[in-house]
């Protein structure tokens, strides 16, 4: 409460942006769920963190178009590009896929698809963070801060 300058609890919405300034990366990611209205923005965010792991490739996904055409689906829908019944299409294309002979890597990957035709920042977050060099995931954390300074100052994020 010390960090919000309140003494008691109240049904005031606080802004992810003020969030992020109390809590760290991890924890503010999860506050995300309750962000209304900007679905375009998450599932573009989605995308970018999916783009960080595109070129991975694995036994089964050698060229990985899968993930490559899920990623290009969602984000042709944030931008109004792609209809809501392509995204769905999308989505049974990966459903029909059988994921219990994969290894992990590979199962993660169709997850991956799945999550980001889905919007699910923090999932997607999740998975991109377990496929990624350790040294390199701090990329992460600096895009969404540039997506949340975007969304409190009102400009358009892509």
């Amino acid at each position: 409460m010390d960090g919000l300058g309140k003494t008691e609890t109240d049904d005031q919405e606080i802004p992810i942006s003020r969030v992020l300034t109390i809590l760290d990366f991890v924890d503010t990611l999860p506050c995300l769920r309750t962000v209304e209205n900007h679905d375009r923005e998450k599932m573009l965010l989605s995308v970018w963190y999916a783009r960080q792991v595109q070129h991975r490739k694995t036994s089964y996904f050698q060229d990985n178009s899968v993930l490559i055409k899920a990623i290009n689906v969602a984000e042709k829908f944030a931008q109004g590009n792609a209809t809501k019944d392509e995204l769905i299409h999308e989505q049974d294309l990966i459903r029909s896929l059988e994921p219990n002979h994969l290894v992990n890597i590979d199962r993660r990957l169709l997850e991956l698809a799945n999550y980001v035709l889905q919007g699910d920042v923090e999932q997607v977050w999740r998975l991109v963070y377990m496929l990624m060099p350790m040294r390199t995931t701090n990329v992460l954390e600096t895009e969404f801060r540039r997506m949340i300074n975007c969304l409190k100052e009102g400009q358009q994020y892509h």
